[in-house]
């Protein structure tokens, strides 16, 4: 059945702008789910059980160190450090498999736009010739970023206390700021052809008067995907406090509670890592209206000044 393709290069209301989202995401589910299994499926699926085996033993340890609570720190430290190499692959990996996801649903999202319908796996494919270069380049420089706001909140610690307390709000309100056009600067690279630092100015210049729009997108799409993926967050810990109330203490126990909190937390990561997919459909979507709303003010700006000559 021929579906009702949503053009993007309009601007919206907020609320139409939003229902524009859910609606891409109804008819493109399906076919980008697909692209994602087999594309980041891997990573998480990798990433979500090196983490999730390397926690066993942590809680393990917890529950070892009930009856003595001098021992809990050394404990939990020592679990924690014997299975390290989890955690130092597996955290990676899962990064690894959310910067995939992003990329492989923006690039989507973007040649839905422009053929117009929804994209075969093939021109899908092509939509992300280059792509992975440019997400290369430009995350390293919001990494970059990241780490420089991190560095306002913490820094000051090492001066006094009281100025960790005072750098907490100014270094939480730079973050904030920052992340609107950090979010829509992938879409802006993709969909215009530009370098990462290009895309990072004209996502800057975008946002300029509309950070409110566009943060109010961003916080609602989230809230959503959030309480979706609660479901299995609930799975997962559930998981964990049965396994803390069982105890590990033997090696089949500690076996099974491996597969059991393996199991969970990987489900978790997996629904939570394919719903982001949500979170970043809307971006795109929230990069053209912007791109109309500039458009938009332009031609009025000319028209303005056609009038007072």
């Amino acid at each position: 059945m021929e579906q009702n393709v949503i053009r993007l290069n309009k601007a919206r209301s907020f609320t139409d702008m939003l229902s524009a989202v859910f609606e891409i995401l109804r008819q493109i589910a399906l076919p980008l789910l697909r692209i994602l299994l087999v594309i980041a499926g891997p990573f998480v699926v990798l990433g979500a059980l090196l983490v999730g085996i390397g926690s066993v033993n942590v809680f393990g340890a917890l529950k070892a160190t009930t009856l003595e609570p001098s021992l809990f720190l050394d404990a939990i430290l020592s679990a924690f450090l014997q299975n390290i190499v989890y955690w130092v692959i597996g955290i990676p990996v899962i990064m690894i498999s959310f910067i995939v996801i992003l990329v492989v649903s923006q690039c989507y999202v973007i040649t839905y736009q422009q053929l117009g319908r929804i994209p075969t796996d093939a021109e899908a494919r092509e939509g992300r010739a280059g792509a992975w270069r440019t997400a290369a380049r430009l995350f390293s420089l919001l990494y970059l970023a990241y780490v420089l706001c991190m560095a306002v909140i913490a820094l000051p610690a090492f001066a006094s206390p009281f100025l960790l307390i005072a750098s907490i709000p100014i270094g939480t309100t730079m973050l904030l700021w920052a992340m609107v056009p950090m979010w829509i600067s992938f879409a802006a690279c993709r969909a215009d052809g530009l370098s990462a630092i290009q895309g990072i100015r004209y996502a800057w210049e975008l946002v300029k008067g509309n950070w409110w729009f566009c943060f109010g997108a961003f916080f609602v799409v989230s809230i959503v995907q959030g309480l979706i993926g609660s479901v299995t967050n609930v799975l997962q810990y559930v998981a964990m406090i049965a396994l803390m109330a069982a105890g590990v203490d033997d090696s089949a126990s500690s076996t099974a509670g491996s597969y059991v909190i393996a199991g969970t937390y990987g489900l978790n990561l997996f629904v939570s890592a394919f719903l982001a997919a949500m979170v970043h459909v809307a971006a795109v979507v929230t990069y053209y209206d912007l791109v109309e709303r500039k458009e938009a003010r332009s031609m009025s700006g000319m028209i303005d000044q056609l009038g007072q000559q």
